[in-house]
């Protein structure tokens, strides 16, 4: 069984709510697109998402990519600190590997109408991408959107096969920061990945 999309909450401010479903395996991103800088911390119900897994900026924006196994459940705090004029996403998934969660990531910068990226997944994986553009193309608001997809779904303007190719389209010409990755499924439950021996666990 694939990853499954869970849940999202976007939001103009720092500090905001997004609950995640009390369900196994659990991941949660969170994206922060704004004016520029770096330097910027994640938590959310108060504990740290840690370093960024993607940080880079592009014309007057600055994107940064957070991402934790196992999050709090229910109802807790996003605090995005240090970010100006942000748009921050929040979304959590389920079922998803809890010692490798990501595979290669897919990342790069530009000025264009459109951008597209293609990571590199298996049959039980799916494909998130995100971009942040210039909001309503203006210098103080940024937007950050998010879609899903692999070879297990073909969802519009998406390619299926083992590199399903995620598209953006947009009507001007502007600057662009994107990040996409492989989403990697658990594994079956009662398996044994290769390599991990039952002694590892107490087990003989």
């Amino acid at each position: 069984m694939p990853a499954i999309y869970d849940n999202s909450t976007t939001s103009n401010s720092g500090t905001f709510s997004h609950t995640v479903t009390s369900l196994g395996n659990r991941y949660l991103f969170v994206i922060c697109c704004s004016n520029g800088g770096s330097g910027y911390s994640c938590t959310y119900g108060g504990v740290s998402l840690g370093s960024a897994k993607y940080a880079a900026g592009a014309g007057d924006g600055y994107l940064n990519v957070w991402g934790m196994t196992n999050p709090l459940t229910g109802a807790n705090n996003v605090v995005v600190s240090g970010a100006s004029s942000p748009g921050i996403i929040a979304i959590s998934y389920r079922n998803v590997h809890q010692v490798t969660p990501l595979g290669t990531a897919v990342t790069g910068t530009g000025t264009a109408s459109s951008a597209s990226s293609a990571p590199t997944t298996l049959a039980t994986d799916i494909a998130v991408s995100f971009m942040g553009r210039p909001g309503a193309y203006s210098t103080f608001s940024h937007t950050v959107r998010a879609q899903s997809g692999g070879i297990w779904r073909t969802q519009a303007g998406e390619g299926a096969g083992p590199t399903p190719t995620l598209r953006w389209t947009y009507s001007i010409t502007d600057w662009y920061i994107k990040y996409a990755v492989a989403l990697l499924a658990a594994p079956p439950e009662g398996a044994l990945a290769q390599g991990v021996f039952l002694s590892d666990y107490g087990v003989m």
